[in-house]
């Protein structure tokens, strides 16, 4: 059996979302692999996401309400949320699942 193990991310908090009591879950990525982000530079990163919902789809169907709240910028709004969801795709898939 293969270990799932990512040594460049953590979980660092699993529970329920204050907004609304949904599972959620912090990851922070970033302690082995520098980013290649030129804008930020190298650096830490979290992430707050659904802990049971892609985050792709949660945010353009309205779920990641429980993470976003009434941000103007979330998807059941003005969807004009700048981070790009292919990351948090894949930092789902190799932390959560």
């Amino acid at each position: 059996m293969q270990n799932k193990f990512n040594s460049n991310g953590r979980i660092l908090f699993e529970g329920k979302s204050n907004i609304d009591g949904k599972n959620v879950v912090v990851i922070i990525t970033g302690l082995d692999n520098k980013t290649s982000n030129k804008k930020t530079g190298d650096m830490l990163q979290t992430w707050i996401l659904l802990r049971d919902h892609a985050p792709n789809t949660s945010h353009k169907n309205g779920l990641n309400k429980s993470v976003c709240g009434n941000c103007p910028h979330a998807g059941y709004n003005q969807n004009s949320c700048l981070p790009s969801f292919n990351p948090m795709i894949s930092i789902t898939n190799s932390h959560m699942y």
